[in-house]
């Protein structure tokens, strides 16, 4: 009895920490992993292409919608951006696909920006 409940806190341990590793790696906007995650000055963090679609006539943070005066320098999170990369790549070698949407970007051209960002 004691191994059975061991082995079901193993299972439902490793599904919160998956969930969690997901939660923590998605933009709040697209629901995806982070592609090119940029950092806002309220500490927020969405893919780069994702913010600056929301931001079409005033800049607010999409989640605690702190309003900017003017448009706030975009710093790419590369901390965020490895630690995203680390995990698709260890979940394709330990589950034989990811469980992350396969989507790089930060050189993509966006239609709102023809700047590019500074790394953070």
């Amino acid at each position: 009895v004691d191994e059975a409940i061991k082995t079901r806190w193993r299972i439902t341990a490793k599904k919160v920490y998956d969930e969690m590793k997901i939660l923590l790696l998605t933009c709040s906007i697209c629901l995806s992993t982070f592609d090119c995650p940029v950092t806002i000055p309220c500490g927020h963090n969405f893919c780069q292409n994702c913010l600056l679609s929301t931001w079409t006539e005033s800049y607010s943070c999409p989640q605690c919608r702190t309003l900017f005066e003017t448009r706030p320098e975009l710093k790419k999170n590369t901390v965020l951006s490895t630690v995203v990369e680390t995990f698709r790549v260890r979940s394709s070698k330990t589950e034989g696909g990811s469980i992350f949407s396969v989507r790089k970007g930060c050189r993509r051209k966006s239609s709102h920006s023809s700047s590019s960002i500074a790394a953070h």
